[in-house]
């Protein structure tokens, strides 16, 4: 069997349950309920690039937004020698 509906703006769901040769079976209606098991991430979501490896431990876990990565730091600045010191992360 598969479901042939429409999800409309009021959160219910509405359809027919229809067999395989498409012949309909019986009507489908109800309201659509979001429900999770899946635990939801608690860490930061931003993190600054730096020398050391960085791991967010997301995995198997809900994400409640986009993580974000800010630019490496970088610094320049003149030096006695008359060239540039770049400083690249910490």
């Amino acid at each position: 069997m598969k479901i042939k509906g429409v999800l409309s703006n009021t959160k219910r769901i509405t359809g027919t349950l229809v067999r395989a040769d498409d012949a309909p079976m019986i009507s489908l209606s109800g309201t659509l309920r979001y429900t999770s098991s899946i635990p939801t991430y608690n860490g930061v979501y931003s993190v600054t690039p730096n020398s050391n490896e960085q791991v967010l431990e997301t995995q198997g876990l809900k994400m409640r937004q986009d993580v974000s990565v800010k630019p490496i730091p970088y610094f320049e600045t003149t030096n006695d020698a008359g060239g540039y010191t770049v400083i690249i992360g910490e």
